[in-house]
């Protein structure tokens, strides 16, 4: 496990080199990402999961719905995220 942070609606996010998982009401939900290593997450406020992909640029997932920045898209200097806050 790399990062753990806990949602405003109780869930625990966890972050490992396999991925990106999340516990909410004793069920597992895991989520695919571009490379599975998570260096770092934070959960906003209302939710919004950000997490910072080893070699994979900083992904956020928002209402179901994921975005991935990266340097290949112009939306990053670099593709390794190894912290947010």
């Amino acid at each position: 496990m790399s990062s753990v942070a806990v949602g405003s609606d109780g869930a625990i996010w966890v972050g490992t080199r396999g991925g990106l998982a999340r516990l909410h009401e004793g069920n597992w939900q895991i989520f695919k990402l571009p490379i599975d290593y998570v260096f770092s997450l934070a959960v906003a406020s209302d939710n919004t999961v950000w997490v910072g992909i080893g070699g994979g640029g900083l992904g956020r997932l928002h209402e179901g719905n994921w975005q991935v920045f990266t340097m290949d898209n112009s939306e990053l200097p670099f593709n390794d995220v190894f912290s947010v806050a």
